[in-house]
């Protein structure tokens, strides 16, 4: 069963996972471009490496702790 799970794995382009990480942190990757896919991904790197931090500025009620809430 893992080798068949890596074997499809290995098959998913960039493009794919990026996508896929899009979709994970609620929101439709066919929306964005590529550059937008990317800052959307940049949020999410203080969850994965302990030594980032970012600071978001914007008003109050713009969703800046979305992703924070819906990714598990």
């Amino acid at each position: 069963m893992i080798e068949y799970y890596k074997e499809c794995r290995s098959k998913f382009s960039t493009k794919e996972w990026i996508d896929l990480i899009i979709s994970s942190m609620g929101f439709n990757p066919t929306i964005y471009n590529e550059e937008q896919k990317n800052l959307l991904i940049t949020r999410i790197l203080p969850m994965v490496e302990p030594r980032i931090n970012l600071v978001e500025l914007a008003p109050k009620g713009t969703g800046k702790s979305f992703v924070y809430g819906n990714v598990s």
